[in-house]
């Protein structure tokens, strides 16, 4: 006989929503007011929220434990895709369902199943090589933990995707552009890696673009020159109680260098000499320290300075 979910008490209305899969948890969430406040409160556990955005239509991956004590995640995945009706379309393991709901647009329906997982951003944003900004506009995305683009996207489009959606992390993996604006973000960390047939394909950074830099972690395959390095790290060390908001600047570079032109005119301490290379201890007078670390990776032609702001 059929039992009033509603009708339960507290705990065992709490126990069955736990073992819900996560469609017809949605599914329950959508009911009534009271029941997206009974899904919220349920504080299911989302393993992985994941979004991407392709031509015509944002997909969002979901799993979730069944219940709290569950040792593994539920394996029938949910995703739902998204366009710019009132409508998703479901897949749950055995087949695609379409729902609609007449108040929602895409926008809404993202924002509700962050709301009932307790999710206050997209953890991972992912702009595919078909997404374009017309579609786009058609959404306002919450703010996301981490925002990453294909390989095949164009510069325009990691242009304009930086400057409208808000992130924490940003991640690139295409030809070079110019960087000057987005090293000016208020970010948390930068990835800029191109997608290249020969390393030779790197971002262009200047001594003003590190004077301006706003990212706390950056790593970057640049091209810089060694006498731009070298007034960043004099005007470092001439610049008394003055804040500077990065904590590590990677920058990897495709020539041999020479540390002795990189450091000329500076004071420092070798504080170690590891196989590959050295690390270079800075200090300067408001008692500020600077870690610079130059040395060979992988390929042959790779160096790596490492900038590590203490």
């Amino acid at each position: 006989m059929p039992i009033r979910l509603l009708s339960l008490s507290t705990k065992d209305i709490k126990y069955t929503l736990n073992c819900m899969n996560v469609g017809d948890l949605i599914a329950f969430s959508l009911c009534s007011k009271n029941a997206k406040n009974l899904t919220k409160a349920s504080n299911r556990k989302i393993w992985k929220i994941r979004a991407r955005v392709f031509e015509d239509g944002v997909r969002l991956d979901l799993m979730a434990r069944r219940y709290e004590e569950a040792k593994n995640w539920d394996q029938n995945e949910v995703y739902v895709i998204l366009d710019t009706s009132s409508s998703v379309e479901m897949f749950r393991g055995y087949g695609i369902e379409t729902w609609m709901e007449p108040e929602f647009t895409g926008t809404l329906w993202i924002a509700h199943l962050l709301s009932i997982f307790n999710e206050s951003m997209i953890p991972v944003l992912k702009i595919t090589g078909k997404c374009h900004m017309g579609f786009l506009n058609n959404f306002i995305f919450p703010k996301c933990q981490t925002l990453r683009f294909e390989r095949e996207c164009s510069k325009e489009l990691i242009e304009q995707c930086v400057s409208k959606l808000s992130a924490e992390h940003v991640e690139v993996e295409t030809s070079p552009f110019d960087v000057s604006k987005t090293l000016a973000l208020n970010l948390k960390s930068l990835s800029l890696k191109p997608c290249f047939e020969s390393l030779e394909n790197r971002f262009e950074v200047k001594l003003e673009d590190l004077l301006a830099l706003n990212i706390v972690d950056l790593r970057i395959l640049a091209k810089i020159t060694e006498k731009d390095i070298n007034r960043f790290l004099k005007l470092w060390m001439m610049s008394n109680h003055q804040f500077y908001r990065p904590k590590s600047i990677e920058l990897n570079l495709m020539e041999r260098i020479s540390e002795d032109r990189i450091l000329r005119g500076i004071k420092f301490e070798i504080l170690d000499g590891p196989r590959y290379g050295t690390l270079y201890g800075l200090k300067r007078a408001d008692e500020k320290e600077l870690k610079v670390s130059i040395r060979s990776v992988g390929i042959d032609r790779l160096v790596e300075i490492v900038l590590q702001f203490l």
